[in-house]
């Protein structure tokens, strides 16, 4: 069964490099089996291009126990992206404990803007693998996602893959200081 699930995730499952198919390594992705992180105050904003998948996400998260705060924009029209990723990260960076979600159309506008914020490590995931480590070895606190390249569930399985893993501390503690200047 983790064999089969192991596939579904990981759709490089040729590529024998990827770790995933190490079954000694544990990457936690409890949301596909049922489990729930705990309730979290969640910021979440995106440009035109995300807006879609950020109100299915807010309503996915409110479902499920979350506080959300979504910071716009409130409508398909076309916007900038910078405005809503900035808004974001200064509440992540202000409000300790909290997580934010930043949604454009690949991503990486509302990445790079939400890691110009001291105090916030933004990653980029298509995968939820990639959450999950973004959260264990590099303790993200906001989660980009690329609305353009990923469907409705997968978003979901990645953000909830990013939710319910938890920072590792240790050997990246050194790794995650050296990250702010």
């Amino acid at each position: 069964m983790i064999f089969w699930i192991s596939r579904i995730i990981n759709h490089r499952n040729h590529d024998p490099t990827i770790r995933s198919w190490d079954r000694r390594i544990r990457y936690p992705v409890m949301g596909i089996f049922g489990q729930r992180s705990s309730a979290m105050k969640i910021h979440i904003g995106s440009d035109h291009a995300g807006f879609g998948l950020k109100e299915d996400l807010k309503q996915f998260l409110e479902s499920t126990g979350h506080q959300v705060n979504d910071h716009g924009t409130h409508g398909p029209d076309s916007v900038d992206y910078p405005g809503f990723a900035h808004a974001v990260a200064r509440q992540v960076a202000q409000e300790n404990g909290s997580l934010g979600i930043v949604v454009c159309g690949s991503g990486n506008g509302v990445n790079i803007t939400a890691n110009k914020h001291s105090g916030i490590r933004s990653a980029l995931a298509w995968l939820p693998e990639i959450a999950s480590l973004a959260r264990q070895h590099n303790n993200a606190n906001v989660l980009a996602l690329p609305a353009r390249f990923v469907t409705v569930t997968q978003a979901r399985s990645i953000l909830q893959a990013f939710l319910d893993a938890t920072y590792e501390g240790g050997r990246h503690e050194r790794r995650v200081a050296a990250i702010e200047e």
